[in-house]
């Protein structure tokens, strides 16, 4: 699993980065996940796998108690973690 942590204040800056990650995949194989969401309703998306292109990716945005341990170990699985501010 290849693993992308960004978090900040600067929206452009964070929209290019995930825009540019985004271009690897065709639109229909990237899942946005909001923190609204639970991780554990999360990882129940992060876990299914597409049928016909095992190469995926997830956004997880603000979502909060994130187990990475719970995920696997999927090497077509792309994950960006996103935070709004500033981790420190």
């Amino acid at each position: 699993m290849k693993i992308y942590l960004i978090h900040g204040t600067g929206k452009t800056a964070i929209f290019n980065k995930i825009s540019q990650v985004k271009k690897e995949f065709a639109q229909d194989l990237v899942t946005e996940i909001s923190g609204k969401e639970s991780f554990e309703n999360a990882k129940t998306k992060i876990l299914t796998a597409d049928l016909f292109s095992p190469k995926r990716l997830i956004i997880l945005e603000d979502v909060a108690q994130i187990n990475l341990g719970e995920l696997g170990e999927d090497p077509n699985l792309t994950l960006i973690l996103k935070f709004s501010k500033s981790l420190t």
